[in-house]
């Protein structure tokens, strides 16, 4: 299977949000992928198994979002 890149965003940085799907959890990551993945593939956006979360779950929603960390957001970076 071949994965590719998504295309390149015109400002901002590029990130992979994760979101787990198992349910009554609400974990989620906003991961920099070139630093997680490095030269190999990507995960295809839409559900993934390859990520396991703190609550065990393994079946999450994968997105690629254009924005910034936010000091103001209780969260940390949406």
């Amino acid at each position: 299977m071949t994965h590719t890149l998504p295309p390149e965003p015109t400002d901002g940085a590029r990130l992979l949000h994760v979101c787990c799907l198992r349910p009554s959890c609400g974990h989620d990551a906003v991961l920099k992928p070139g630093e997680v993945f490095g030269d190999r593939p990507w995960p295809a956006e839409g559900l993934s198994h390859r990520f396991r979360c703190l609550c065990g779950g393994r079946v999450a929603h994968v997105s690629y979002v254009l924005r910034r960390p936010k000091g103001d957001n209780p969260c940390g970076w949406l």
